[in-house]
C-alpha cells in the first residue's frame, strides 16, 4: 500500500468512527433526559419501557437494540444495557460525559461487557403461582419468577415459561396444568391385609409430560437427555429459557447448590434464563461461568456452572431416587432439559441481544428421557408422602425396582405408580364390572372421577372408554349429557378410541336431524390440539360411514375444526385431514363451508400437489352449480402469489381435466380463466402433459 493510499485508508477509518461516534453520541443525548451528562439505568428504562411498569421486556428490549443497533452500537455493548437494564440498580450509571463533552462507558457497564452476559429479560418480584390476581400481571416477554406450592415445582417452572412466551391464560396457570400433568389428591389403595387405606398425592412432573402439554398449548416443544452446559448456553443465545431437572435438595439450607449435595431425596425442576462470566479472584484468573436461575421457590439465583452441574447429573449415570430404606433407583436422567418455542413458525423469539429469530428457524432438541427414565420416576416424590405406606414399599420395593428397570411398565412413570397401588386388571375389571350395573348418574361419577384424576395413563383411559363403550344406545345420551366433552377429549389420549367416541357422540346426536354441541365441543378440541388422526378414525369408523354423520354435521363445525387444524404449523397429517374432511362434506355443506372459509389458506396449507388440485376441482364444480367463484378466486390468488408457478401447472393441470370439470370449462368466468392462462402459459419450463392439456382447453374457449 502506497503512502498515499494508507492515507485515505486510515482517513476513512477515521471520518466513519467519527460518523458512529456522532451516532451514539446522539443517542446518549437523546435518552439522558435531564441532560446532567451521566446516562443511568433509570433513565435508559424510562426511554425504552412503553408500558410503564419498571422493566424491559423481549419487545421492549427489541426496540432498545434496533435504535441502539442504529447509532452504531456494537452487539456486545447492546446486550451489556440489556443485560444493565434486567439485573442493575437504577441509579448505576452506564455513560457519563467528561468535559471535553465526550461520552464514554461507565466501569460498570464495562464489567458487562467483559462478563460477556447473556440474560432473558426477567423480573425477581415473585408471583404467587395459585393466586390468579397475581399471576395476571405476567406478560409475554418477561419471565415473572413464581413461588410453588407443595411439590408442585415441575407445573409451576412450565407455567413460567408457557407465561414468558404467551402471556397470562388460564391454560398456562399453575392449577390448571397441576390439573393435567400431576398427581394430585386421594388415592386408595388396598394392603396385603386386605385393609383399604388412603394417600394423599402430592406428585412429581415427568418430563415427557411437561413436553406433552406444551406441545398441546400452542408450543413445539421438546427434550433432551445426556446433553451439556454448551447446549443450555447456545438456547439460550437465540432467546430460549431451558426447564432442567435436578437433584437440588432444600431439605437443610439447600438454597444453593453449593449447600446440596445431590442426594436421591427429591428431583426439583427449575428455570435457565441466563449466563454471564466473570472473574471471582485475581485479575489474571480467567472468568468463571455462572447460570441466572429462576427457580419456582420465588427467587432468582446467580449459580456458578460448576456447582449447578453437580446437582443438573447427579452422583451416578443418571440422577436417582430413593424408594425404601436405602434401595434408589436410577432414573437414567442425567443433565436433562425441556427447551420450547412457538409452534407458528413465523412468530418471532428475540434474543438477549435484540435480534429476532423465527420460531420456525430454531432447533429444539427431539430426544427422550429414556425406558428407566420413564419409568422409575416412581420415586420418592411420591412415596415421601405416604409415610404409613411404608410398611407396604417395603414388602413391593425390590419387586417396584425390577420391574421399573426391566421395563414392564410400558405405559410410563404413572404406569409404574397404578400398578403399585390401583392398576391391576383385577381392579379396573371390577371397577368396569360396577359401572356396567351402575345407574346413568353413578356410571357418569365414576368417569368425571376418572377424568379429573391427576394420573391420566393407558388403562384409565382403557377404562374410561370401555365404560363408555358399554353403555347402551339409549343411555348414551345421558350420560355424555353430564361428562364434559373438552376434558373427555383431552384425556383420551389413544387417537382410534378418540375418534371412535366422537362416532358415538354424533351417532347419539343426529336423531335430532344434526349433530349438536357434545359433538362440537369434543370435535374442536381434537382439531384444537392437532390430534388429525383422531379425527381421521371418526371419519374412518364404520358409524360415520354407514350412516354418513360427516353429512350431519353443521357446516359451521366442519369449518371450525379445518380452521384449528390449520393453525400454527401443520404436517402433511394434518392436511390430509383437512382434505378428507371437506372431500366427506355434502354439496350443501361444502358451499356453505367455503362462504366463510378462506381457501386461500387452504391452499397454502395443502403442500400435496395433488389433493390441492383435486380440491380444486372441486371448488370449480361447485362455481359451475351455484356461480360462486369466490373460492377458485382465493385459491388462484394464492397460487400468483407464492410464485411457485411449476406448483400452480400441477395444481391447475389436475383440476381442469378432471372428469366432472373439462367439458365445462367455458363456464368459468372470463377474468378468473385469463388468470389461470396466465400461471399456464410460461413455454421456458416444463409443463406436465395435463397442464399443456388444460391450457389448450382454455385458450381454444371464445
Amino acid at each position: 500500500m502506497s503512502i498515499g493510499e494508507n492515507m485515505n485508508f486510515y482517513l476513512d477509518k477515521a471520518m466513519k468512527w467519527a460518523r458512529n461516534n456522532e451516532g451514539q453520541a446522539s443517542f446518549l443525548e437523546e435518552t439522558d433526559t435531564n441532560h446532567d451528562g451521566q446516562l443511568t439505568v433509570q433513565e435508559l428504562k424510562q426511554s425504552f419501557d412503553g408500558n410503564h411498569d419498571g422493566y424491559l421486556d423481549a419487545q421492549e428490549l427489541e426496540q432498545l437494540a434496533i435504535k441502539a443497533g442504529g447509532a452504531d452500537f456494537d452487539k456486545t455493548t447492546i446486550k451489556s444495557l440489556g443485560a444493565a437494564l434486567a439485573t442493575a440498580q437504577s441509579e448505576l450509571p452506564l455513560f457519563s460525559k467528561n468535559d471535553a463533552g465526550e461520552w464514554n462507558s461507565s466501569a460498570e457497564l464495562k464489567s458487562f461487557q467483559t462478563q460477556a452476559v447473556t440474560v432473558l429479560p426477567f423480573s425477581d418480584r415473585t408471583l404467587a403461582s395459585r393466586d390468579l390476581k397475581s399471576v395476571a400481571q405476567a406478560r409475554q416477554g418477561l419471565f415473572r419468577v413464581q413461588e410453588q406450592v407443595g411439590n408442585s415445582c415441575g407445573t409451576t417452572s412450565l407455567s413460567m415459561l408457557l407465561k414468558y412466551f404467551q402471556g397470562h391464560t388460564l391454560e398456562n396457570s399453575v392449577p390448571t396444568i397441576d390439573k393435567y400433568i400431576r398427581a394430585k389428591g386421594t388415592l386408595e389403595f388396598v394392603l396385603p391385609t386386605g385393609k383399604i387405606k388412603s394417600v394423599e398425592l402430592d406428585g412429581y412432573t415427568a418430563p415427557r409430560d411437561i413436553v406433552k402439554y406444551a406441545n398441546q398449548r400452542g408450543m413445539r416443544a421438546g427434550l433432551k437427555n445426556n446433553s451439556s452446559l454448551a447446549d443450555l448456553k447456545g438456547m439460550l443465545e437465540k432467546g430460549v429459557p431451558c426447564l432442567c431437572l435436578t437433584d437440588w435438595n432444600f431439605s437443610e439450607n439447600g438454597s444453593h447448590p453449593s449447600q446440596a449435595e445431590p442426594d436421591a431425596q427429591s428431583l426439583h425442576w427449575v428455570n435457565v434464563i441466563g449466563y454471564e462470566y466473570k472473574k471471582t479472584g485475581s485479575s489474571r484468573a480467567r472468568p468463571e461461568l455462572y447460570f441466572k436461575i429462576a427457580n419456582p421457590h420465588g427467587i432468582v439465583q446467580t449459580v456458578s456452572a460448576k456447582d449447578f452441574d453437580k446437582v443438573w447429573a447427579g452422583t451416578g449415570p443418571g440422577l436417582e431416587q430413593k424408594v425404601t430404606g436405602n434401595q434408589r433407583i436410577n432414573t437414567g436422567m442425567q443433565r436433562l432439559f425441556v427447551a420450547m418455542v412457538p409452534r407458528d413458525e413465523e412468530a418471532l423469539v428475540i434474543a438477549p441481544d435484540g435480534t429476532r429469530h423465527k420460531a420456525g428457524a430454531i432447533s429444539v432438541p427431539t430426544g427422550s428421557d429414556g425406558i428407566r427414565g420413564r419409568l422409575a420416576q416412581v420415586g420418592s416424590e411420591l412415596m415421601q408422602k405416604a409415610g404409613e405406606f411404608q410398611e407396604n414399599l417395603a414388602q413391593r420395593g425390590g419387586q417396584l425396582i425390577q420391574e421399573a428397570q426391566s421395563g414392564w411398565a410400558k405405559d410410563g412413570v404413572w404406569g409404574a405408580l397404578s400398578h403399585l397401588w390401583s392398576g391391576d386388571a383385577s381392579q379396573v375389571e371390577a371397577i368396569r364390572k360396577r359401572a356396567k350395573t351402575a345407574t346413568v348418574e353413578q356410571r357418569a361419577e365414576i368417569v368425571n372421577h376418572l377424568l379429573s384424576a391427576g394420573i391420566n395413563r393407558s388403562h384409565i383411559q382403557d377404562l374410561v372408554y370401555n365404560i363408555l363403550k358399554d353403555t347402551s344406545w339409549e343411555q348414551f345420551p345421558e350420560l355424555i349429557g353430564q361428562i364434559d366433552m373438552r376434558k373427555l377429549a383431552s384425556r383420551l389420549e389413544n387417537d382410534t378410541q378418540a375418534g371412535q367416541v366422537l362416532a358415538w357422540i354424533a351417532k347419539t346426536e343426529v336423531k335430532n336431524g344434526k349433530t349438536g354441541p357434545k359433538f362440537d365441543a369434543f370435535a374442536v378440541c381434537l382439531a384444537q390440539n392437532h390430534r388429525e388422526a383422531a379425527i381421521e378414525a371418526f371419519l374412518n369408523s364404520h358409524f360415520t360411514r354407514e350412516g354418513q354423520l360427516l353429512h350431519k354435521v353443521p357446516a359451521a363445525a366442519v369449518r371450525l375444526m379445518v380452521e384449528k387444524l390449520m393453525e400454527g404449523v401443520t404436517d402433511s397429517a394434518e392436511e390430509t385431514a383437512i382434505y378428507h374432511l371437506l372431500q366427506g362434506t355434502s354439496w350443501e355443506q361444502f358451499d356453505q363451508v367455503l362462504s366463510r372459509l378462506n381457501m386461500g389458506g387452504v391452499a397454502s396449507e395443502l403442500e400435496n400437489a395433488q389433493e390441492l388440485g383435486n380440491l380444486t376441482a372441486w371448488v370449480t364444480e361447485l362455481g359451475m352449480k351455484t356461480q360462486h367463484w369466490s373460492g377458485l378466486s382465493e385459491i388462484l390468488t394464492q397460487l400468483e402469489s407464492t410464485l411457485e408457478y411449476t406448483r400452480a401447472d400441477d395444481v391447475l393441470g389436475t383440476a381442469l381435466t378432471a372428469t366432472s370439470v373439462k367439458g365445462q370449462l367455458n363456464q368459468i368466468p372470463a377474468h378468473l380463466r385469463k388468470r389461470m392462462i396466465d400461471l399456464l402459459d410460461d413455454r421456458t419450463r416444463w409443463r406436465s402433459d395435463a397442464a399443456i392439456q388444460a391450457l389448450n382447453a382454455l385458450q381454444k374457449i371464445k
